[in-house]
């Protein structure tokens, strides 16, 4: 019975998300499924636990957020949303306590930031981001344990700048700003990451400020301004972090001057090209901003490098389950339809392509 349940869920969610003039919020909860026109108010009603699965269209998305919830998304990328749209959220929501062990997937956040921040000075633990378009995600004193992956975000600070969002995994996502693109974390594993290094201004200042006791490994580090600095000493510097096996692509990039202040660093096996522009080394790259249309594929022969951690690709496309093209979310996800516009014979012809990616 559960399992018929589920299914029905699924197949009401996509049947209505194809088309593009209705909008839907399915609430389920153990074998019991609602269903909600705007998001806010299917937040509020939705059970400890639930998951929300939001169909394509644009929903106001302010409110807190204080119980666990599993929100789905149909994905971000215009190639893969062409028969539902993007799920598109405005406003800024907030998880505070209470929204431990949190999961969100598959939402374009347009929203001036999406915060994860605890209000009344307690911990929030365990949330997971994955395949989501956010422009900045604000952390605050007592996040921990925090992922998100595969994912294209401008930038991650903790709120106040004082070094406390403990604990983060930060994997295989496209990050813009090359100013302050992380910002305040301690005891952090940044792994196979691409850092676009984007700075309209020309601002030199540094891409990462006090980030301590962390690990960055395997990712792919570019600017489109000369000499960026990577780490600053802005907001108390950066101490004790390991810098392996990174690809670093940015013009008179100088390491002995340009890579680390701070305390305690240690740069080890990293490949720094100071001659090369972006350009140069993605397959496509005809936008410095991030664009849908480039292709951040490496060319060869840089997409034989294999000197990261893991003995993969570095960047994003590295790991066991590389970086999806399209960030399908995980539940099934119509990417074609074919809807007939009369009743033939009293039937009404329906040809739609579902499509899914599990890791």
């Amino acid at each position: 019975m559960k399992k018929f349940f589920l299914i029905l869920a699924f197949i009401l969610f996509f049947a209505v998300s194809v088309n593009a003039q209705m909008r839907v919020v399915t609430v389920k909860s153990g074998t019991s499924v609602f269903y909600y026109p705007e998001l806010i108010t299917a937040v509020y009603n939705a059970p400890e636990g639930s998951d929300i699965y939001i169909g394509g269209g644009v929903y106001e998305f302010t409110c807190n957020i204080n119980k666990e919830l599993h929100f789905y998304g149909v994905g971000c990328y215009p190639d893969s949303t062409i028969a539902t749209g993007s799920t598109i959220t405005i406003g800024n929501p907030r998880f505070i306590e209470g929204s431990d062990n949190s999961t969100i997937s598959g939402i374009n956040f347009t929203g001036h930031e999406l915060r994860i921040i605890p209000v009344n000075g307690g911990n929030i633990n365990n949330i997971s981001i994955t395949r989501c378009r956010i422009k900045r995600l604000s952390l605050e004193t007592g996040v921990t344990n925090f992922k998100v992956s595969e994912s294209i975000i401008d930038w991650i600070w903790d709120y106040w700048s004082s070094k406390v969002v403990f604990g983060c995994i930060i994997e295989k996502n496209i990050f813009i700003n090359g100013y302050k693109a992380l910002q305040g974390l301690d005891n952090a594993i940044i792994d196979h990451n691409i850092f676009l290094g984007y700075q309209p201004n020309g601002n030199l200042g540094g891409m990462f400020q006090s980030v301590t006791n962390s690990i960055f490994t395997n990712n792919i580090i570019t600017s489109n301004v000369p000499r960026t600095e990577l780490f600053s000493a802005g907001y108390g510097g950066n101490f004790n972090i390991i810098f392996k096996n990174n690809f670093v692509v940015i013009e008179s990039f100088d390491p002995n001057y340009d890579f680390a202040e701070g305390q305690s660093n240690v740069s080890i096996d990293n490949q720094f090209y100071n001659d090369k522009t972006p350009a140069d080394i993605f397959v496509k790259f005809e936008n410095p901003d991030f664009d849908f249309g480039n292709d951040y594929h490496l060319k060869e022969p840089y997409n034989a490098l294999t000197f990261s951690t893991d003995g993969t690709e570095i960047g994003i496309y590295g790991t066991q389950f590389p970086y999806k093209d399209g960030a399908v979310p995980v539940i099934p996800h119509y990417t074609t339809s074919e809807i007939g516009g009369e009743l033939i014979n009293g039937q009404l012809h329906i040809n739609v392509t579902v499509e899914a990616q599990t890791k």
